[in-house]
């Protein structure tokens, strides 16, 4: 057909482009349960998918909710076709009657799959894209979190008086951004601001009384300087691990639609992410 005609021809296009995040890493091909077969001319198709684009190519069987269509797909499966994987799917509940929904599933097993199967390069992007699983969103975003909490306690070691929350605040900007990308949101700089503020301000004094403490030892000459870092930085990292953590619920809340952005700028709103905040702290600075 004309479709599949221009398909293979897009395929053959984006392969000539040298920017590698537009070239096509994984291909679905999705067939719908109650066709019960495949036909001939799709079965050259699906091959000829495969041979062209030299990627994973996926047959999902689409609106599965009887036992027939795991047999359809064990049929497709068996035709030894050049594709990487077979699923049956449901992407939403489907009522079948007043009194039976069946249930969405499959989605998360794809997701694993494609994340396993795609290059390094693309993983994120699609982490990002796809709206099924959370955890993989979460597993991204923590990976941020962790390379900042070690930046985090680094420049809270620096043996400068009071210095500690300013040298922080470009490394958790920057922390707050990459998650947020992370979720595949885009989230103003200056909402970001105010959540470290608010987060950072009363929250932190509250839970870190000692790092008053550590401030006014890195004044003192020699072992106090280094005794001060040392605390400052644990604390740094403590608190920017609690930030990060604390974000990444608020991205998930936003992601799944609880919230907008604008919440944010309800102080009721923030305050419970406040309590989340320091009870990550307390859990992290053991």
């Amino acid at each position: 057909s004309q479709s599949e005609k221009d398909i293979i021809n897009k395929i053959k296009e984006l392969q000539k482009n040298d920017n590698r995040d537009e070239l096509i890493h994984c291909i679905w091909y999705c067939v719908v349960a109650a066709s019960d077969r495949l036909e001939p001319h799709e079965e050259e198709f699906i091959e000829q998918l495969a041979d062209i684009s030299q990627v994973p190519v996926i047959v999902l069987v689409t609106k599965a909710v009887s036992k027939a269509s795991e047999i359809f797909r064990k049929n497709i499966e068996n035709r030894n076709l050049n594709i990487a994987k077979t699923f049956c799917i449901l992407a939403q509940d489907m009522e079948i009657d007043e009194d039976y929904t069946k249930k969405a599933y499959g989605c998360d097993e794809l997701v694993n799959f494609v994340v396993e199967n795609v290059p390094k390069h693309a993983q994120g992007a699609f982490i990002a894209a796809q709206k099924v699983s959370m955890k993989h969103k979460s597993d991204k975003a923590m990976t941020y979190v962790v390379a900042a909490s070690v930046s985090a306690a680094a420049e809270g070691f620096l043996p400068l008086p009071f210095s500690d929350s300013v040298a922080l605040v470009p490394t958790q900007i920057g922390m707050l951004a990459a998650i947020t990308t992370a979720y595949g949101l885009n989230i103003q700089k200056s909402t970001m601001s105010t959540v470290i503020t608010s987060l950072m301000g009363t929250s932190a004094t509250t839970a870190v009384g000692k790092s008053i403490v550590s401030a006014l030892l890195k004044c003192i000459p020699g072992p106090g300087t280094l005794a001060g870092g040392m605390i400052s930085g644990t604390i740094a990292a403590a608190l920017t691990t609690a930030l990060g953590k604390t974000y990444i619920k608020i991205m998930e809340k936003i992601a799944s639609g609880e919230m907008t952005e604008s919440d944010l700028k309800n102080e009721s709103v923030l305050d419970t992410f406040k309590d989340m905040f320091v009870k990550f702290y307390k859990k992290d600075e053991k």
